[in-house]
């Protein structure tokens, strides 16, 4: 059989997200009870909501599913900017959610900070696998917006005066329109790109959100859920992180009885907290003049650690990276379990 060039084909955006989505999304649900592309997706629109806030942009975050299956998240960081590049002739909207590979945090204008997110390359997913994508951006008194459907703008970018019924306002009470900011994306999935037995797990994202406002101090989120009555667990959900990561600690302890049942009276005195900042080496490979050379820089990463004790032999251990709940461990978690092992292993040599 003829093997030409024919034969080699070359998949652009969008189309190399919709057929190949598990190099971009991960694995598909297993069924239809465990989380899978889609809570992908949605962490990937909110998650860019949350770097706007570790970054000091952004406070406060919404995010409301509709009973028609359309999810809406809006924060009131700094908005996407939205002026033309002048290589490509694209707008911000388009570079950051149409396009992949691009996005704020490639940029060196804010090196160490850290992010939930790629700011763009998740969302540009996101918007390759929703029959409808509309963005919405609050800058200095205007709105601007852009649609798109399947990953292919269907309205171009257009600007409107804001006015006090925008509904971002309730996220910006007391401050006047003219400083309003913030970025409001509507999306609705597009089953034909989706597994059959993948469904939206609401429940997963709230829990996950649950945590990520203790470890992002200041950042409150309200979550509406108008899919499901109360009595099945729709409703509001205003989630605060008052405490931070003992806050996190205080949480699980009396959300779990058999946790609470066996702190012993010292632990009852309360939480211990450590703050550290750790070093560490990074090396990176550049080319110069045709030659390959390796240049090492000391960065500094900033460590939190909270505990508590209890007398029984049960544990419940959550590792935080970027905010991101690493629940299958990792070289961070398991240097911490050997460290608390070899400090009691002194304590008991020594006495």
């Amino acid at each position: 059989m003829a093997y030409t060039v024919d034969d080699i084909k070359t998949l652009d955006f969008p189309e190399v997200v919709q057929q190949r989505s598990g190099m971009y999304l991960g694995s598909q649900a297993k069924d239809a009870n465990t989380p899978g592309q889609k809570n992908i997706c949605l962490r990937e629109i909110s998650d860019n909501s949350v770097t706007e806030a570790i970054k000091g942009f952004c406070n406060k975050i919404k995010v409301t599913f509709e009973p028609d299956g359309s999810i809406i998240v809006e924060d009131n960081g700094r908005g996407i900017p939205t002026g033309i590049d002048k290589e490509t002739g694209k707008n911000g909207i388009e570079k950051c959610l149409a396009e992949l590979h691009s996005g704020g945090a490639f940029g060196e204008s804010e090196p160490g900070k850290a992010g939930a997110s790629l700011n763009g390359v998740g969302g540009a997913c996101v918007n390759a696998m929703s029959e409808k994508f509309l963005v919405e951006v609050f800058r200095n008194g205007q709105i601007y917006s852009q649609e798109f459907s399947n990953g292919i703008t269907v309205k171009q970018l257009a600007k409107h005066h804001m006015t006090g019924e925008e509904p971002s306002k309730e996220l910006h009470e007391g401050e006047e329109l003219k400083k309003m900011s913030g970025t409001r994306i509507t999306f609705l999935f597009n089953n034909d790109f989706f597994s059959s037995v993948d469904n939206l797990i609401i429940d997963d994202f709230i829990d996950r959100m649950r945590y990520t406002v203790y470890v992002v101090p200041g950042l409150e989120f309200d979550i509406y859920d108008n899919t499901r009555s109360p009595e099945d667990g729709g409703g509001e959900y205003h989630l605060t992180g008052e405490g931070g990561v003992s806050g996190i600690v205080d949480y699980i302890s009396t959300s779990n009885p058999s946790l609470v049942s066996n702190l012993d009276e010292y632990s009852k005195k309360g939480i211990y907290t450590i703050k550290t900042v750790a070093k560490y080496k990074d090396k990176t490979t550049e080319l110069k003049n045709g030659k390959s050379f390796v240049r090492e820089k000391t960065n500094t990463i900033p460590i939190e650690v909270a505990i508590q004790f209890n007398d029984s032999d049960k544990t419940d251990i959550r590792s935080f990276v970027n905010t991101i709940d690493t629940r299958n461990g990792g070289v961070h978690k398991d240097a911490f379990e050997n460290a608390i092992v070899d400090v009691f292993t002194q304590l008991v040599k020594k006495y």
